[in-house]
């Protein structure tokens, strides 16, 4: 009869093993490393709308408001991540008003939300921003906005709304435009 031949097992040891581990883990970190974006370089500027709203007795400050449009570093998590900020915006009365309003509804593809957040401190019931005189002068201080950002993947445009009303039981007064992001 005819023996069979067993061919001699191979062990590799701990330390290969080991080895193996670290080349793995080192060739990992590489990867990922060679792609990764210094933190202050989230977004990259893609655009401009400069910012004109006026009712007849408030409205932005003339010193070229605007808001800046930015895009999302590519990455694979977050292809479409676009941010809004509102630059240089400040809400004035042109005229002696009882209060003036200022609300920011940022536009994204499956709906929209309102800037302030509802229940902070100086946002009325229906979202908006107010001032009012305080009594013995003619206007209210100066709202601003400048500042007010807005982060969301397919975020497409802002409205700026604002208002003014002469009175405490008048009606607000109010005007709104719609800024789109620059594709």
């Amino acid at each position: 009869m005819m023996e069979a031949i067993k061919a001699p097992r191979m062990r590799i040891s701990h330390n290969r093993w080991l080895m193996v581990g670290v080349a793995f883990v080192a060739l990992l970190l590489a990867l990922t490393l060679t792609n990764a974006r210094p933190a202050h370089a989230a977004y990259e500027l893609t655009g401009y709308d400069y910012i004109n709203v006026q009712t007849t007795h408030a409205g932005t400050w003339n010193n070229s408001p605007y808001i800046q449009w930015s895009k999302g570093l590519e990455a694979w998590y977050s292809p479409y991540i676009f941010q809004g900020e509102y630059k240089r915006t400040y809400v004035v009365a042109k005229q002696p008003v009882y209060c003036i309003y200022a609300k920011i509804t940022w536009h994204y593809v499956a709906g929209s939300v309102s800037w302030p957040p509802s229940g902070s401190g100086s946002a009325t019931s229906d979202g908006f921003l107010r001032s009012c005189r305080s009594s013995g002068q003619s206007y209210p201080t100066y709202l601003t906005l400048s500042g007010a950002r807005y982060a969301r993947s397919n975020l497409y445009a802002s409205t700026l709304t604002v208002c003014h009303t002469t009175s405490s039981t008048a009606y607000k007064v109010c005007s709104q435009n719609k800024y789109y992001r620059p594709y």
